[in-house]
């Protein structure tokens, strides 16, 4: 395995330098330092001008990052936008490879441009069936789409182009991603997924269940997916978990205008428990990102308008929460938001909120895989698989970084 460089695509990088951490704590990432590896600067005209910085004293006609594997880190971040930090990645992987890499992968915690997952162009080529719900759906969200790019696979192609060897992400957003870079790279572990659910259900079983009452095998519980992709979470949930009392709330949604959090039409799908008698239910919910926040709070506010349950949790990875807005339905729908740090800054905001939001620490998970990567044969998405009889191995793969105040839904 070769030695691993740790690139951020910009400075002060609160999730890299944890990650820098947690691979020195593996002993796979020397003192941990990344202040002296990279220079992330700007020419006056605003290009970005990157320097490899890795010192080489010792052996000065080497080159910077020879015999070692160079990993790009991208996370969330307001200070500069999606599009400038692909940019960079294409431009540092460039620099990394021109000083001598063997390798070159990007650490993505949460995946930019995800949401762009569809070919517009299928409008044109496609035969839908008249009588196929998906199909009639899908003909419905290509009609808004006219004109737009196929997002995703220009990032995958490029990437490619690139020669990013691997890209690792945690709970994805769509689907199709693996078949996409199953295509263009042809061949399947370019791409690794990190399931966050076995970190949910461990916090849930040794931190949250000492606050709140879940109940014999769940008897309290109600688990709730806000959309049709979030029906596999709670599956999941409930076999790790074995909650065999908790009752299973599934939802399907119609955004009705793009971008509004308030055009956003939920209809119940499925449930399988009662109802009635909520004042000692506790909800947990599942997602894998949230931005305005609508698709998972608009669902419960009718149903449960007339009888509230106690609580209302929504594990979900990827808190964007890009403005003031998305702050204030958090604390308005009087929710406690579980997440993690692909965020970096989310523990740090003082907006109305804040308070009600647990950020998990998962660079030590990512740290794992990325070692995991360099070992041929060692796949992280099947490797770490987990189950509920090694449940107890996860907690070493994350560690709270902040605890929320828990705030009653019912009061």
């Amino acid at each position: 395995m070769s030695e691993i460089l740790l690139f951020p695509v910009r400075p002060n990088d609160s999730f890299a330098s944890r990650l820098a951490e947690s691979l020195k704590e593996l002993e796979a990432y020397g003192d941990g330092d990344l202040s002296d590896k990279l220079i992330n600067r700007k020419f006056s005209d605003g290009e970005y001008n990157p320097v490899i910085t890795e010192d080489n004293t010792d052996e000065p006609n080497k080159r910077r990052c020879e015999d070692k594997d160079v990993y790009l880190v991208w996370s969330i971040t307001s200070q500069i936008t999606p599009t400038e930090s692909f940019g960079r990645v294409l431009l540092l992987a460039d620099a990394a490879y021109r000083e001598g890499a063997d390798n070159v992968y990007l650490v993505l915690p949460y995946y930019y441009f995800n949401r762009q997952d569809i070919d517009p162009a299928l409008r044109y080529t496609k035969e839908f069936d008249s009588g196929n719900i998906e199909d009639i759906k899908l003909k419905k969200k290509l009609g808004k789409m006219e004109g737009q790019p196929f997002s995703l696979e220009v990032v995958v192609k490029h990437l490619h182009s690139a020669g990013i060897k691997k890209v690792l992400t945690m709970d994805d957003h769509s689907e199709h991603t693996r078949e996409i870079y199953e295509r263009i790279y042809g061949r399947d572990d370019a791409y690794v997924n990190l399931d966050p659910l076995p970190v949910y259900a461990h916090y849930i079983l040794n931190s949250l269940s000492r606050d709140v009452d879940l109940g014999d095998k769940g008897s309290n519980v109600i688990l709730f997916g806000p959309d049709k992709g979030s029906m596999d979470k709670i599956v999941k949930v409930y076999d790790l978990l074995d909650l065999e009392c908790a009752t299973k709330l599934l939802f399907d949604k119609n955004r009705l205008k793009e971008n509004d959090p308030n055009e956003i039409e939920s209809v119940l799908k499925e449930c399988d428990g009662d109802l009635s008698n909520l004042s000692n239910k506790v909800v947990l919910g599942f997602d894998d990102q949230g931005d305005s926040l609508g698709t998972f709070t608009n669902p419960f506010i009718n149903l449960f308008r007339k009888e509230k349950p106690k609580y209302i949790f929504g594990c979900i990875s990827h808190l964007i929460l890009p403005n003031s807005e998305a702050f204030t339905r958090v604390y308005k729908n009087r929710l406690n938001l579980i997440g993690t740090n692909s965020h970096p800054n989310i523990a740090y905001h003082a907006e109305l909120g804040v308070s009600q939001i647990t950020v998990l620490d998962i660079t030590k998970y990512f740290a794992l895989a990325m070692i995991m990567c360099g070992k041929k044969g060692k796949d992280p998405s099947l490797a770490l698989r987990y189950s509920k009889e090694n449940l107890d191995g996860v907690g070493f793969l994350y560690s709270p970084l902040k605890k929320a105040n828990l705030i009653s839904y019912s009061k």
